[in-house]
């Protein structure tokens, strides 16, 4: 076993305003590495690092070219010596007593899993507590795919991304579980797909100790993305992937409700596109997909089943006229 208890991910990328409050934030610890990633800066970040390194010997830093935030995760998997690992993006910090609070609870730990709550930070200075809302609670994990894709599960529990979670190396590495390098987007959630998918239980808990910093360029609030529709079809091929890897059948129903309740998020992104013709045949694309054969409404929570009636009857598109109208005044 490792001497090393956590192992925190940092991937960079022009991070030279940031990546010291994010430090600052974790503090000095001997049970933790720090693992600083920069991925092919073209400002100060790298100077920044040296210099932290020289106020905290627990800083692993890696210097490479850019070749993208999963490939960069990837590499700090690779590099990690400790028994468990969290990640954390160099723009964001945690609360002060976060290592205080996550230490303890590793040692001797007997969960896959260790899962907290965040706020968003505003540019404006702002703050708001992030959903879903976490409690105190030990989640059973019976199947870990399905229990992932049921909507009134642990997707309703826990956040979908990589930065509120502390996951267990061995289940990680053991199992190969890696960041999707060919997705710009949804990487985080195949990635805890996956990783509960070999998971017994996971803990949560009730406390704040991440925080999201949200900028103008936050790619989650940079506006339209035209390859929102190829990204959910993505995912359903990913999960396929899974099923297949971890030689699991008769989940089709759950995708086809994951791909189901998809359906407003695809919806408003399209009404933000300039081209109507063009995002109404991605729409009659996706309400035509093959995979809503599999649809079994006797299995589908009430919001799931608006959807569906919804795609069934094509008001889709109606309420697609609805949203462009209104972004368009």
């Amino acid at each position: 076993m490792s001497n090393v208890l956590l192992s925190i991910i940092i991937p960079c990328y022009n991070s030279e305003k940031t990546i010291e409050r994010l430090v600052h934030s974790i503090g000095y610890n001997k049970d933790c590495e720090i693992i600083i990633i920069n991925d092919g800066s073209k400002d100060n970040t790298s100077n920044v690092v040296k210099d932290l390194i020289q106020k905290y010997d627990n800083i692993i830093f890696i210097d490479k070219k850019n070749s993208g935030v999963s490939n960069t995760r990837n590499r700090g998997i690779d590099e990690a010596k400790g028994n468990w690992i969290c990640f954390a993006d160099s723009d964001d910090y945690y609360e002060k007593d976060f290592l205080q609070i996550i230490l303890p609870l590793l040692k001797d730990c007997k969960y896959d899993s260790i899962n907290y709550g965040y706020k968003m930070i505003y540019q404006n200075n702002k703050e708001q507590i992030g959903k879903p809302y976490m409690k105190d609670e030990i989640l059973e994990v019976k199947d870990g795919f399905k229990d992932f894709l049921n909507l009134d599960g642990i997707l309703k529990r826990i956040n979908w991304g990589p930065c509120t979670h502390v996951y267990k190396t061995d289940i990680i590495k053991d199992n190969n579980i890696r960041f999707n390098e060919s997705k710009k987007i949804g990487e985080d959630l195949l990635f805890n797909a996956e990783y509960f998918s070999y998971c017994k239980n996971a803990k949560c808990i009730n406390k704040v100790l991440y925080n999201y910093y949200q900028s103008d360029n936050s790619l989650t609030r940079s506006g339209y993305n035209k390859t929102l529709y190829n990204e959910i079809k993505e995912y359903n091929d990913c999960y396929i992937k899974i099923m297949k890897k971890l030689n699991k059948e008769n989940y089709e129903k759950f995708i086809c409700n994951f791909y189901i309740s998809q359906l407003f998020t695809l919806l408003i992104n399209e009404s933000l596109s300039k081209n109507k013709s063009k995002s109404k045949e991605i729409i009659n694309c996706y309400i035509s997909n093959d995979i809503l054969k599999n649809a079994n409404i006797l299995c589908m929570k009430p919001k799931v089943f608006i959807n569906y009636l919804i795609i069934k009857t094509r008001l889709a598109f109606v309420v697609f006229d609805v949203l462009y109208l209104k972004n368009s005044r």
